[in-house]
């Protein structure tokens, strides 16, 4: 068994995490503490089979199915169990700013359980799709003097408390994990 990562991430400026990078910085008071937010879109599906065999898979659904990735629109990183296959660990944060990933997932997420189904059924996949889980992936460069003050940082700055407390995920219908 095997984890597949596809990271989808699109070519043109992202105006989503332009605008919630803004809004952080100018109305939310932390343009000296946050240099970077980022933004893709994340797949993980869950396959019956080896690493080696799950690298192919993973190349053929990122490449050739077009479910994930539209070559004109996008680029896309892959990751299985966790180690990058193609792509690179590379988020754009400056020296000196530590960069926190946070995972952010609907609950009960009916996309991914479509997702799922697709492939095994229409696509011909069978039980070697296993499960999918769809979410958004946010790199966030943040200046801080260490490791644990940057995800204290992350999570003030992830998880929506008040009018003026988090951005990015509401914890009444999402989940999130800093990861």
């Amino acid at each position: 068994m095997a984890d597949i990562e596809l990271l989808v991430r699109s070519k043109a400026v992202d105006l989503v995490a332009s605008t919630a990078r803004r809004t952080l910085q100018t109305d939310m008071g932390f343009a000296s503490r946050l240099s970077l937010l980022q933004r893709e879109d994340y797949w993980k599906i869950r396959v019956g089979c080896e690493a080696e065999a799950a690298a192919e898979l993973a190349r053929e659904l990122a490449h050739k199915t077009k479910l994930f990735v539209n070559p004109n629109k996008h680029t896309c990183r892959i990751r299985i169990d966790g180690q990058f296959i193609e792509g690179a660990e590379d988020d754009g944060a400056e020296p000196g700013v530590r960069t926190v990933h946070a995972l952010i997932s609907f609950r009960d997420d009916e996309a991914a359980v479509l997702t799922a189904e697709t492939l095994r059924s229409t696509l011909g996949y069978g039980e070697a799709v296993q499960s999918v889980t769809r979410g958004v992936w946010w790199s966030l460069g943040l200046v801080a003097p260490s490791d644990d003050a940057a995800r204290r940082l992350a999570e003030s700055i992830i998880v929506t408390k008040s009018v003026d407390e988090g951005l990015l995920v509401n914890p009444h219908s999402q989940e999130y994990s800093i990861v």
